[in-house]
């Protein structure tokens, strides 16, 4: 993951908004959400007994 901003990979874990989680960047102070999954793995998301959620492929 990136910064939108400047492309940085230096950035830190900034709290929680609505169930997605924020990063700061270190390099430009720009503050981001954690990317959305493509919608072609949604579906393929599985949630194991543990509460753990692992993606599922197809051989």
């Amino acid at each position: 993951m990136k910064c939108p901003l400047c492309e940085s990979t230096l950035y830190y874990k900034n709290g929680r908004c609505n169930d997605q989680q924020n990063y700061l960047c270190k390099n430009c102070g720009k503050q981001f959400l954690e990317p959305a999954l493509p919608h072609s793995l949604e579906g393929d998301l599985l949630v194991n007994s543990n509460g753990h959620t692992k993606l599922s492929r197809s051989v």
